[in-house]
């Protein structure tokens, strides 16, 4: 067995994501991750928000708020995107929240400093005379002098290229406009040359060598990636790890005040100070970091990022491993893989939420689920080049494919046999037709000699392609065989057919657990397969090790997906153009993830409430349920998101609940309560909550309503 630690690109905590993120580094790592769970492989999965820089402290200070706050804001925000997108990290931390994190990112820079890859440097920098501060990064602005565009402190925006800051033509401050004025600092500077000489170089050389061969299994890097990184060793220089900076990690030096460790020295450190306070949390000792990050034979990291990190993840912060030396006991591991994404644009155009052009995701999963726009990322991942989402091709992959192929095959098969078998996967008997032999073994080699390798390749569009070739598969079997019209006088060719299907079913729910991770859960329970039962691991070939469904009851039939109209379609559009002459126009800029205003609290019914009738009560659908899940909704004092089962480890509910004030959601996890289970949906912060949890209302706040004894789940209350 291999251990893998996967890392996804730290997003800093400074603005919402938007698809292209969620394309580049985070959903693609997320599948990916699922695959070699199913496969056998022990998997750490990691992330967390880039809490430092310029890009923290400018955001904050234009709102007027403290870097804390701000931070801890958009930490939450982030997090809960990824949580809608279906994407489920081992652990999700923040540089600046870690207690790890500073002390190892210091020791970074003192073992470098000890092995003389650290040159300190007297140099000139801009310094705007009005804030009284050196300008980095982002605080300073001008033109590009390769290529004439806008450009910032430390990159082109246009051509991409890393910048001198002196060689900025016409640089004006960002806070005051003010044109700066070039001073004395002293700064310290990692020799990157030094380091990928010894080290860096030779190793890249030898991915190269195995990328020529052509060989997945010893970790092939992408083509797009291994240019990148030849073009950067080609043309080497010292690079500044420090800045003059307010909010950051100190620079562990006397004489360094006010001084700070560079945000892009200190972030990818993030990816070791999260593992070690992933270890703390789950009771073990943070020491214990160095098993998953000293090199060792059955250990590989992979980092998922977009192609604007590439230079960072193969080539800085391998250099910063290599000249850690064995401080940490040991040669710290370089990384195995990194599969990197170019961009994805948007209908033709870059993504820029300052300039309105983007899809606000609090909108979208009002409108559309998780499974049609990860399907419709995988469709169109940037894996070489780059690619773009259009909302004509989000309805095409939501209609065509997941609707008429996967959807359409579980509808027909399904009813068929609650119609005709009484709701159970017919037993069979005699020899089956070869066609339902021959598509089976061909639904096995699509997992098989298909997904399997394309995922072992990071090639997810491939992968995905041959996932919907198995619900092809069905389909044509279903139309092949005709089994309606064998339903009377040949009904046990007919239950040969249905079973195979169901097994094609099967097949599915399995291999598409990486992708569509929702479709699978719904897809076993339509299948009637109790969670326990179910497949965890990758199917073998033959297809023997799924569970055997004959003579089992199926579960309730429902459409998995809805079509999406051409008005709809033509209606995001319209949105989406109007966002962007909105901000064109010089309106205000919409800001995505703003909170939704919380609903006012209905006062208590008096005691003298109207009366209602027997049949009224019966009306209500009220129910024991379990809370399964129980944390706080972000920038709302008193709201609970509560997630309970409704039938044993069954259905699930997410209901928002205004008890955060009195109850710790920690000690709610595995409480029965009762619940209003056929209220009518309503959204609150964003959330759709689907029920309510009754409670009492205490001198102190809301008390729940519970069973005073051991009840079942879903059991009614009368």
């Amino acid at each position: 067995m291999v251990r893998y630690l996967v890392t996804s690109a730290l997003p800093y905590a400074s603005g919402p994501r938007h698809l292209g993120h969620i394309a580049g580094a985070y959903m693609p790592a997320d599948v990916w991750v699922r695959y070699r769970r199913l496969r056998g492989d022990e998997v750490l999965f990691l992330c967390g928000t880039d809490e430092y820089g310029v890009a923290i402290t400018i955001g904050a200070e234009k709102e007027g708020v403290g870097y804390r706050e701000f931070v801890d804001r958009w930490h939450e925000e982030i997090r809960e995107t990824f949580k809608r997108f279906r994407i489920e990290f081992d652990h999700f931390s923040g540089t600046s929240r870690c207690r790890h994190h500073a002390p190892l990112a210091q020791a970074f820079f003192t073992n470098l400093l000890r092995g003389a890859y650290v040159l300190e440097r007297e140099e000139k920098q801009w310094f705007c005379p009005k804030d009284s501060m050196f300008l980095a990064d982002r605080y300073l602005e001008g033109t590009c002098p390769k290529c004439g565009g806008s450009a910032r402190g430390d990159e082109c925006r246009k051509c991409g290229q890393w910048l001198d800051a002196l060689e900025l033509l016409n640089p004006h401050c960002t806070i005051c406009g003010t044109p700066p004025e070039v001073r004395a600092t002293r700064h310290w500077h990692l020799d990157l040359p030094k380091l990928c000489r010894e080290r860096i170089g030779p190793w890249f050389e030898s991915k190269l060598r195995r990328s020529r061969e052509d060989s997945p299994a010893a970790g092939t890097w992408k083509e797009n990636v291994a240019s990148f990184v030849a073009n950067m060793l080609a043309d080497l220089k010292p690079r500044p790890i420090t800045r003059d900076l307010r909010w950051g990690v100190p620079v562990p030096l006397p004489g360094a005040e006010g001084k700070v460790l560079y945000v892009w020295f200190d972030a990818p450190i993030g990816y070791i100070s999260a593992t070690a306070e992933w270890l703390e949390r789950s009771g073990r000792d943070p020491g214990t970091w160095k098993e998953w990050w000293l090199a060792r034979e059955d250990t590989r990291i992979v980092h998922f990022i977009g192609k604007d990190n590439i230079g960072f993840h193969t080539v800085v912060f391998p250099a910063m491993l290599h000249g850690q030396g064995t401080a940490f006991g040991g040669t710290l591991a370089l990384p195995w893989n990194v599969p990197a994404m170019e961009f994805l644009n948007l209908e033709g155009e870059k993504f820029s939420t300052s300039g309105g052009w983007y899809v606000p995701l609090e909108e979208f999963f009002e409108r559309y689920t998780a499974d049609s726009i990860r399907w419709t990322l995988l469709q169109n991942l940037p894996e070489t080049a780059d690619t773009e989402f259009t909302w004509a091709d989000f309805q095409r992959r939501v209609n065509g494919e997941l609707a008429d192929v996967v959807g359409n095959l579980a509808s027909r098969v399904l009813r068929f046999i609650e119609t005709h078998f009484d709701g159970r996967v017919p037993r069979t008997q005699g020899d089956p037709d070869p066609a339902e032999g021959e598509a089976l073994a061909a639904c096995g080699r699509l997992v098989h000699r298909g997904i399997a390798p394309a995922l072992d390749a990071f090639r997810f569009r491939e992968a995905a392609g041959h996932w919907l070739a198995i619900g092809r598969q069905g389909n044509q079997l279903f139309d092949h065989q005709r089994p309606w019209a064998h339903i009377r006088d040949r009904k046990g060719r007919a239950a040969h057919t249905l079973a195979a299907c169901v097994r094609i079913l099967e097949v599915i729910a399995a291999a598409g657990s990486p992708f569509l991770p929702d479709l699978s859960e719904r897809l076993w329970k339509m299948l009637g397969v109790d969670e326990e039962k179910r497949p965890r691991a990758w199917p073998g070939e033959d297809l023997s090790d799924l569970p055997d469904l004959h003579g089992k009851r199926i579960g309730h039939v429902e459409n998995l997906f809805r079509k999406i109209e051409d008005a709809e379609i033509a209606a995001e559009n319209e949105r989406l153009r109007e966002r962007a002459r909105a901000v064109a126009s010089g309106g205000k800029v919409p800001v995505p993830n703003e909170p939704t205003p919380m609903p006012p609290v209905p006062p208590a019914p008096a005691a003298g409430s109207p009366e209602i009738t027997y049949e009224d009560f019966l009306r209500l659908d009220l129910r024991v349920g379990r809370i399964a899940l129980a944390e706080r909704v972000p920038k709302a004092d008193r709201l609970l998101r509560l997630e309970v089962e409704l039938e044993a480890g069954g259905e699930r509910r997410q209901v928002l609940a205004g008890i955060a004030k009195v109850y710790d959601p920690a000690t709610l996890v595995g409480r029965r309560v009762v619940v209003l289970a056929n209220l009518a949906p309503k959204k609150m912060m964003g959330l759709e909550s689907r029920g309510m949890v009754l409670a009492a209302e205490g001198p102190e706040g809301p008390c729940l309503l519970q069973p005073d004894r051991e009840v079942a789940v879903g059991a009614k209350v009368k």
